[in-house]
């Protein structure tokens, strides 16, 4: 587990599995995009990048102190496109076993990125 600014982390080697649950929708544009600079860089070429989001527009929140942002499946899939990453939505994290019982929690879709050749 890697924990720390992405933008002065200073690690030097890449990974086959990168894992962000409950990471990316606590990250405003600006974070994001650095993070996925990190990710890019430190992905071996057949590593991929698994998250969860927040699809829709729901208008920004606090929790806790942290941003939670929602975005269209369109924005991830420029953000990443820009920094040489693919995206595939793998479906909501309700259909992929972790049940909360909670609808909106249930609706957050599991996202896997993979470097672009």
């Amino acid at each position: 587990l890697i924990q720390g600014d992405a933008s002065s982390a200073e690690i030097a080697r890449r990974f086959d599995v990168i894992w962000a649950f409950s990471v990316l929708f606590h990250m405003t544009d600006n974070v994001l995009d650095e993070t996925l600079r990190f990710v890019r860089e430190h992905l071996v070429d057949k590593g991929v990048f698994y998250a969860n989001v927040k699809i829709g527009d729901q208008g920004d929140k606090e929790w806790m102190d942290y941003p939670v942002v929602w975005r269209t499946p369109e924005a991830y899939e420029t953000a990443c496109r820009n920094h040489g990453l693919s995206v595939e939505d793998l479906g909501p994290i309700g259909e992929l076993g972790h049940e909360t019982g909670d609808p909106t929690q249930d609706a957050q879709r599991m996202f896997k990125m993979k470097r672009i050749r």
